[in-house]
This record gives C-alpha cells, sequence and structure tokens, in this order.
C-alpha cells in the first residue's frame, strides 16, 4: 500500500470474488476479516490506507497461492486486522504453504525470526557462522 496503488473499479465483495474466481474463498476471507465484511458493498477505491491494505492481503490470499511474500504487511493496520493477518499465515504455513514475512521488527513476525540480513549477507539464525549466505549468491 505504501506505493500509493489502490484496487479500483469494485466494490470490496467484487474484488474479493474476482480474486478467487476459481476456488470461492471469498466467503472466506470475508469471515476471516470482519473489517471487510463490514465495508462488502463499499467501492473499494473508498477505502481508509489500512482497509485497502488488509484488502489487498485477502485478495492475494484468495488465488490460493503455495507460496506468498509478505513485505510488512501489518504496518498501519489495525491490531485486530494486524492479529487476523497473523492468524491467517500461521494458518497457511501450518498447512505446508510457504510464505515468506519480510519484518523489520521482529516483534511483528507470525514466528520466530529464523534468518536475518545482516551486512548484505542472510544470516541463517541459531547456526553456526558456516550457514550464512551472501545475498549476491
Amino acid at each position: 500500500m505504501r506505493d500509493g496503488r489502490r484496487i479500483a473499479g469494485c466494490t470490496v465483495v467484487e474484488a474479493l470474488t474476482l480474486a478467487s474466481a476459481r476456488n470461492g474463498v471469498a466467503q472466506q476471507m470475508l469471515e476471516r476479516f470482519p473489517q471487510l465484511a463490514t465495508r462488502r458493498r463499499v467501492p473499494a477505491v473508498h477505502l481508509s490506507g489500512g482497509e485497502q491494505q488488509l484488502l489487498q492481503i485477502a485478495c492475494a490470499w484468495c488465488a490460493r497461492p503455495r507460496v506468498l511474500v509478505l513485505d510488512s504487511p501489518t504496518v498501519g493496520l489495525a491490531v485486530d486486522a494486524a492479529t487476523a493477518v497473523t492468524g491467517l499465515a500461521r494458518d497457511h504455513a501450518a498447512a505446508g504453504d510457504a510464505v515468506l514475512w519480510l519484518e523489520q521488527d521482529a516483534r511483528a513476525a507470525p514466528h520466530a525470526p529464523r534468518a536475518a540480513l545482516v551486512s548484505g549477507q542472510v544470516q541463517v539464525l541459531g547456526s553456526a557462522a558456516a550457514n550464512r549466505v551472501s545475498a549476491e549468491d
């Protein structure tokens, strides 16, 4: 959301329905994110910044990706919305999907960090220095 792009041209429920066209999980997203359910008929372009971010995350998950990369997904979200996003990430990771959660503040991540970028190198936490991988590799 920080890039200023917004979903436009449809309501919240239409955006979710389009994103989940082949698997029909739009209703599941509305149940998972009650903040969006209460705004279901509102044109997406009229949502607040946090609501727009939540809608973008919900639409991404509607596609049922096997791998999802989230860059600071809870920044700017209300506590209840951030908790719902974190829960969704945990549920999908537990189901075997790959969720790469990028976060500057490790306290916001759904699980303890497993790697960190230190001086341009990826450092696998809890392992020997031999497990360092250059970011250029």
